[in-house]
């Protein structure tokens, strides 16, 4: 018997060769699902909440939290401690169903974490075409989204297996 075991994404909590205590994150399988490996660890421990909503589509770790948004554009924060637990954090913004498939992110942006939706059309021979992004953060209280106008002097680059901000500043002539 031959098993293939899919993992479309990985995240490091910090740099292993700066950090001796670090946690591995992944999203694997058919129904994009999470587990994470400690540092240490010999095991992959699953959190179990993901295997009911399943099809996570990113994770990022921010301000040594673990996050995950769904496909609904649901955010939710998984501890990775003792005992692996996923607790709700925020329904997506709202949006018009007319949009189209939406495809979310999520972005660390000097210590906040902003969501990206990515709205894409079909176009003939199923394919897709970006049509537009859309950037919210949820407000202090985490019960509100606020759309970002602009990410000052932050560039953002979007991938299917992770995302990456830098500062404009550190690039300048």
């Amino acid at each position: 018997m031959f098993v293939t075991l899919l993992f479309t994404e990985a995240m490091l909590s910090a740099d292993p060769s700066l950090a001796a205590d670090f946690v591995v994150a992944i999203i694997y399988g058919v129904n994009e699902n999470i587990a994470f490996c400690r540092s240490g660890d010999v095991d992959w421990p699953l959190i179990d909440e993901s295997l009911k909503h399943s099809r996570y589509k990113d994770i990022m770790f921010c301000a040594g939290k673990l996050y995950v948004v769904d496909r609904m554009g649901r955010i939710s924060i998984c501890n990775v401690a003792n005992t692996p637990t996923m607790i709700h954090l925020a329904d997506p913004p709202q949006i018009s169903s007319w949009m189209g498939y939406k495809q979310w992110y999520l972005a660390s942006l000097n210590e906040e974490l902003p969501m990206v939706a990515r709205y894409r059309k079909v176009i003939p021979d199923f394919e897709y075409k970006t049509d537009r992004f859309d950037v919210d953060e949820l407000d202090a209280n985490g019960t509100n989204w606020l759309k970002l106008e602009n990410l000052a002097d932050q560039i953002l680059f979007l991938g299917w297996n992770s995302s990456l901000t830098i500062s404009a500043k550190n690039y300048t002539k």
